[in-house]
């Protein structure tokens, strides 16, 4: 059998079998160069193919390393296979840093959770290169390490400015929602006070008591402090950042402080009485503009007067009692809307006998 033979890369021929221990004792071949033939799988040292014990002493180690002097054999008819560069190759690098893999990882992620998960990857990626770079060789993964700190830092940078795009109008929402809850829960105590003046006046509110006649629905309110039946102005600001009460009532019997200009957002239908209809509006948040039916703009303008109603909803509390936050007609450019009509197209502010109502001095 032929076998093809070769040292640290370089072929020194084709020998015969029989042939090889002669080459060793000669000192053209050596024991550990490499061999290979047809049906074998891959290259084997030459000491595999001899019995080292039967050789003489003085060959056993390897001798000089010079090209051999003749090739024996004929050629064989296969193609053997890539040499390794020499025995001794150095030992192949191990799998690539968990480091690497966690920070590309984390890195790849950052386009959904932003920072939050980008600066671990950019920690990781940092880490995975320390020990890549203390392992000498063992340890791969420098490309996914940097790739990792890389998108870490650019797709954080997105993910964290696509997150703040979603959640900021979210938030915004929230607290909309939020301030409508507490308008709505600062009517009912408005309105529990109304009621409160009207079953001990004979059904009257203040703007229809004959001792008051208010000019402004801030003289109306100003009489539930009269009569202590408030103590606290606080709630007489609205969601739309009208009135702005300074926690100020004066002291008795005329709490002369008591919602001055300005600190009160609250309009009131003008001459109602507990004999009213239950469904119509006693008191509202003040509308854009003092005429009747109420009308309110949505969306706020160029003119520092305007404000903007959040949602398009407006805090509304009836006769009965009752208060919720009613929706505007759909918005119009520069054009105050008024409250959505009901099924039947009608209007709970044509339940108001008077069709007139006290505007908030502003």
């Amino acid at each position: 059998m032929n076998y093809h033979v070769e040292r640290n890369g370089e072929p020194l021929g084709i020998y015969a079998e029989e042939d090889i221990p002669e080459a060793l004792f000669s000192g053209d071949l050596q024991l550990t160069d490499l061999v290979c033939c047809e049906g074998m799988e891959g290259w084997e040292p030459v000491s595999e193919l001899v019995e080292i014990e039967e050789l003489p002493q003085h060959i056993r180690p390897a001798g000089p390393r010079r090209p051999p002097s003749f090739v024996k054999g004929a050629p064989v008819a296969f193609a053997p296979p890539p040499p390794p560069s020499s025995v001794f190759a150095a030992p192949k690098a191990e799998e690539s840093s968990g480091y690497a893999i966690v920070s590309l990882a984390l890195g790849i992620s950052s386009v959904c959770a932003g920072l939050v998960t980008g600066v671990p990857a950019i920690i990781f990626g940092i880490v995975a290169l320390k020990k890549i770079k203390s392992s000498g060789g063992r340890q791969g993964g420098r490309g996914l390490a940097i790739g990792g700190m890389a998108a870490g830092l650019v797709l954080g940078l997105v993910g964290t400015a696509l997150l703040v795009a979603l959640l900021v109008p979210a938030y915004e929402a929230v607290q909309v929602r939020a301030r409508l809850l507490q308008s709505a829960t600062h009517a009912r105590q408005i309105m529990m006070a109304m009621k409160s003046y009207s079953s001990d006046n004979g059904g009257l509110y203040p703007d229809a008591d004959p001792r008051v006649n208010p000019a402004n629905s801030n003289q109306a309110f100003r009489e539930l402090f009269k009569r202590r039946y408030l103590q606290d102005e606080s709630i007489f600001a609205t969601p739309s950042g009208e009135g702005d009460p300074d926690h100020d009532i004066g002291t008795p019997p005329d709490f002369a402080e008591a919602l001055q200009r300005g600190e009160n957002g609250w309009a009131m239908s003008k001459g109602m009485s507990a004999a009213a209809p239950g469904g119509a509006p006693l008191i509202f948040e003040a509308p854009t503009i003092a005429v009747w039916p109420p009308r309110w703009r949505v969306v706020s303008v160029s003119d520092p007067g305007d404000v903007e109603r959040p949602l398009g909803k407006v805090i509304i509390g009836r006769n009965d009692g009752s208060v919720a936050s009613e929706t505007l007609q759909r918005p119009r450019a520069f054009e105050p809307v008024l409250l959505l009509p009901m099924a039947d197209g009608s209007s709970a502010f044509d339940l108001v006998p008077s069709k007139e109502m006290l505007m908030p001095e502003r």
